[in-house]
């Protein structure tokens, strides 16, 4: 069901499609007929929905075979109408999905970030396999340009090369030639809201080290050695798991909303 939608938007404006299925779910539950009024009374605190705009949705939904009035008593929903709240249903299950798969992208404590690197790690896993068989020219170029970039950031600079890092592990998934890995990952690399903390964890394990995973992953890849990628990536991010793992949640924060310097 969809109800947990409806309790968070409160008082703000319902949107059409929402007040059709709001209405026909109430109509549906209800063992009696019922009415604009009984309906602005359920609907309108919650939605700040007028009686009026009800009774105009109800005329609609009564031309279009939604519902039917009984009498002078109220509204009941038909057949037709039983079917098009399935549809709504089915609708509203698959935003609440995004919703809640966009909301986990923004971490808010470290358990959060492994659920988020735990997901990663299965899919760069693949991406790296597929990457071993697919890599162009072009591709492995684009990997050692931002390799090359990284290990001049970490001896010049003594840096770990977030932006240069976040380079390689894309063109990877560019490499692998899955449209949906490739922006699955993208998605889940976004690192805006914990950027800070995977930054003092590469700290932690070292850059230096960290860029050497890398040359090891792109050697695989080189070498067309699917499994030496994928268990190269899979030991990758296992590390950094680990580290997270190991941080005592009461001394961590809450993150911070911060610029991320993630290429697009």
């Amino acid at each position: 069901m969809i109800s947990s939608k409806g309790d968070r938007m409160n008082s703000e404006k319902i949107s059409s499609l929402e007040l059709d299925y709001q209405i026909l779910k109430l109509l549906n539950e209800a063992k009696e007929p019922m009415g604009a009024v009984y309906l602005s009374a359920a609907l309108g605190e919650k939605y700040g929905v007028s009686q009026s705009t009800i009774g105009r949705k109800l005329l609609l939904l009564d031309y279009q075979g939604h519902t039917k009035k009984v009498k002078n008593v109220g509204r009941v929903i038909t057949e037709k109408g039983k079917a098009f709240l399935e549809e709504l249903e089915d609708e509203y299950m698959y935003q609440q999905l995004k919703e809640d798969f966009m909301d986990a992208l923004n971490p808010s404590n470290i358990d959060d970030i492994v659920d988020v690197l735990v997901a990663r790690r299965g899919l760069e896993r693949e991406s790296c396999y597929l990457a071993a068989q697919n890599a162009t020219p072009e591709h492995i170029a684009k990997m050692e340009q931002a390799l090359g970039e990284q290990k001049r950031k970490i001896d010049k600079f003594g840096q770990a090369g977030d932006r240069e890092d976040n380079c390689f592990h894309r063109w990877i998934a560019v490499a692998s030639g899955n449209k949906v890995l490739l922006t699955t990952i993208s998605l889940l690399r976004r690192e805006n809201a914990f950027a800070m903390h995977l930054g003092t964890i590469r700290k932690m394990i070292g850059a230096g080290e960290l860029y050497k995973e890398h040359v090891r992953i792109l050697e695989c890849i080189k070498a067309k050695d699917c499994r030496g990628a994928a268990t190269a990536m899979e030991d990758h991010i296992n590390k950094i798991i680990l580290e997270f793992s190991n941080v005592r949640k009461d001394s961590v924060p809450e993150i911070p909303e911060v610029n991320s310097d993630v290429p697009k």
